[in-house]
């Protein structure tokens, strides 16, 4: 009798293999949507080199569908079909969103399949050029001289740029002022105005204004520096151990998605983003590769959620 129930899950096992190998052969047979936030931004500048990429190498089109983040594209995805057509490309602010949201409608690990990380990227810690100070220190002293005189520009709740200055000021006990923004463009011209004093960007938006002096770079949000600055240090380096503030981007798809499927594209990812080329077009935006396997990314969630989600809430953020 063990002997028969043995063969049996023996050969329930067998099937369920081969039907898996043939799910991740024939896949994919149609156009795959990969829905995001709306464009313009960093994300959707990296996702479409990845996705022009993983087009050739799937032999199908991804078509990229953004998506106001108004509309919370991540609670569309994980009720979308888990048959791999469905994917979602977003930022931390997925698996972070129990600090950020009040009660989010989904889970991000029991509602989304991991697949893989692609790209993380610091923001930095940049000033008007009329800001009589040269360092963070200096910075620091000044704001906690006059508290929330100085104030910072933040475009988003929950973005990147938005969660380094919470966890900047919590950190330092500096004080500023929000000034809210809708988007990063306005916000940085303000800044190189002399409008606003402090502002976190990304390392590519803040360039041109960097570059004509309109702006001053004091530090990085990332542990390592950033290889379009390298001479600017990290905040880590300044008198502030393990600060890391960072956008790490990633592809989930709805869960219950196929083992085979997620494996399919983890490949076809990892592959892409270990071509020198890739690299090279995602280096000059500021961002550095960090493709995972789906453990990797999950037990990344994990990791930013006990770090940086429970300093932002130590930080005094309430979600909305």
């Amino acid at each position: 009798m063990k002997y028969a129930i043995a063969m049996v899950s023996s050969a329930i096992l067998s099937l369920s293999l081969f039907a898996n190998s043939a799910v991740a052969q024939s896949y994919p047979v149609r156009p795959i949507k990969v829905t995001t936030v709306e464009p313009a931004g960093a994300l959707d500048t990296v996702l479409r080199i990845i996705t022009n990429g993983l087009s050739i190498s799937l032999g199908q089109q991804l078509v990229v569908e953004n998506r106001p983040s108004t509309t919370r594209p991540e609670d569309r995805i994980a009720k979308a079909e888990p048959d791999g057509y469905s994917l979602l490309y977003l930022a931390n602010t997925l698996w972070l969103a129990p600090f950020l949201r009040a009660q989010p409608p989904y889970d991000a690990f029991k509602d989304f399949a991991p697949i893989s990380l692609t790209v993380k990227g610091p923001s930095v810690v940049a000033i008007t050029a009329s800001l009589p100070v040269k360092s963070v220190a200096e910075l620091v002293v000044l704001a906690k001289s006059k508290p929330g005189e100085l104030n910072v520009s933040a475009s988003g709740v929950g973005t990147s740029s938005h969660r380094a200055a919470l966890l900047f000021q919590y950190v330092t006990g500096a004080k500023f002022t929000e000034i809210k923004y809708k988007g990063t463009a306005q916000a940085l011209a303000d800044v190189a105005a002399g409008n606003v004093h402090v502002t976190f960007a990304t390392i590519v938006s803040s360039f041109q204004f960097v570059k004509s002096g309109r702006i001053k770079v004091l530090a990085v949000t990332s542990a390592q520096r950033s290889q379009l600055y390298p001479e600017v240090p990290t905040l880590a380096s300044l008198g502030y151990p393990g600060f890391e503030s960072v956008a790490t981007h990633a592809f989930v798809a709805p869960a219950r998605t196929p083992a085979a499927i997620v494996n399919r594209l983890n490949k076809e990812i990892v592959q892409f983003l270990s071509q020198s080329e890739a690299r090279e077009r995602i280096g000059n935006l500021g961002f550095e590769i960090v493709a995972s396997s789906p453990e990797q990314l999950r037990a990344a969630m994990k990791t930013e959620m006990n770090t940086e989600g429970h300093a932002l809430r130590a930080a005094g953020v309430r979600p909305e």
